[in-house]
């Protein structure tokens, strides 16, 4: 079964020595570490590009929320002179209204008194 004198191990039923055994063995160990490598190179690629993408998404993300923050900051304001466009239009056209009487009230008495200076003549 084995042939000690020359050193090499080798079985008389598979017809081989262990050195070729442990040389297949030996090449299937370095494909896998070669294909784990390549794997890795890959996978770290693929983590440094979504890592990218990740940050990119980030600050798209906090733009958005700025401008959601600014639009809600736009709309409180419009809705604040929207009000104040309202309490002023009321205010004229109060003022409006007492103007309107104050002229009718001169114009009533501005008859009246000439009235009165024609009846004296």
């Amino acid at each position: 079964m084995e042939n000690a004198a020359n050193g090499i191990l080798f079985s008389t039923s598979t017809g081989h020595s262990e050195i070729d055994e442990l040389n297949r063995i030996l090449t299937v160990e370095r494909e896998l570490v070669l294909k784990t490598q390549e794997n890795y190179r890959s996978l770290k690629g693929k983590y440094l590009e979504l890592s990218e993408e990740n940050e990119l998404l980030k600050k798209e993300l906090a733009i958005l929320r700025q401008d959601y923050s600014e639009q809600g900051s736009f709309k409180e304001n419009f809705v604040s002179l929207e009000a104040k466009s309202r309490h002023l239009i009321k205010q004229m056209a109060a003022d409006n209204e007492a103007r309107e009487m104050r002229y009718e009230k001169f114009r009533t008495d501005t008859l009246s008194e000439l009235q009165k200076v024609f009846r004296k003549v």
